[in-house]
């Protein structure tokens, strides 16, 4: 997602629209002192950077041509003219460019994603684009792709949470982890916690371990009969509740994850 400072662009021109309207109303003529020309080409280099950040090339190509004269010469009675042919060449391609509004309170979860995400970052750090884009996805009201990108953050802790468990290759076919399909590995997990369950041997740290694998089963089950199938086959679109629940139930799996875990080694 691009970010843009509007509220730079806007202060940049309403200054300049004032200016030209003291000009104007002054009625002054004869050259401009050159401690104001400074501060002008102060405020039209400025002004430039945004411009360069929305493509309005019209509006930069204008805004070269004065950085180009002032730095010589100006009179008010041009100035005036030019300010104004200025403001309204970024007024007239604005009109030609679409921007996307974020409510505020999604807007903080965006902000937020490093505090609410914190741990998962620390033991899932490959998860973070994924992450940042599902929380941007939403925001702009994409709920599906929200979704989607959710599942591909729970899918680092799936993979995560098989390697764990010792499994490396996956099903019949001996697929390798890596390739081997979401059904396939939930299928390896109960496999490797009946195994864990009926272990010879009772003591705490079993019981802390068995209940640990179950609950990230169960998680990682739940994620995939809600939403990873439906995401998967294009089976429908997804409003923002369903989105919102989709992200907040993966972030769950992944901090129940980093409790105990991280992310696999690259490339095994």
């Amino acid at each position: 997602m691009l970010k843009f400072p509007v509220a730079r662009l806007l202060n940049g021109v309403l200054m300049f629209q004032q200016l030209w309207a003291v000009i104007d109303g002054s009625k002054k003529v004869g050259p401009v002192p050159e401690s104001s020309l400074s501060n002008l080409r102060e405020m039209a280099a400025d002004l430039r950077v945004c411009c360069e950040a929305l493509e309005l090339d019209a509006a930069i190509e204008r805004i070269e041509i004065h950085l180009d004269l002032w730095p010589k010469t100006a009179k008010y009675e041009t100035l005036s003219v030019q300010l104004r042919v200025l403001c309204e060449t970024i007024e007239g391609q604005l009109h030609r460019r679409q921007f996307a509004f974020i409510p505020l309170d999604k807007a903080k979860l965006i902000e937020k994603i490093p505090i609410d995400w914190r741990l998962v970052l620390e033991k899932f750090s490959r998860a973070q684009t994924d992450i940042q884009a599902a929380t941007e996805c939403y925001a702009l009201d994409c709920n599906t792709a929200a979704v989607f990108h959710s599942m591909r953050i729970a899918e680092h802790g799936l993979r995560a949470l098989a390697w764990r468990l010792g499994l490396r290759q996956i099903g019949k076919q001996k697929y390798p982890l890596e390739y081997a399909e979401w059904g396939a590995i939930l299928n390896a997990l109960r496999g490797k916690l009946n195994a864990l369950q009926q272990s010879p041997g009772r003591n705490n740290r079993k019981a802390e371990e068995t209940k640990f694998y179950a609950d990230a089963s169960s998680h990682a089950n739940y994620l995939n009969e809600i939403w990873r199938k439906e995401v998967s086959h294009a089976r429908g679109p997804y409003n923002a509740p369903e989105a919102l629940n989709a992200l907040t139930r993966t972030r769950q799996f992944m901090e129940l994850l980093a409790q105990r875990m991280k992310e696999r080694p690259i490339g095994r």
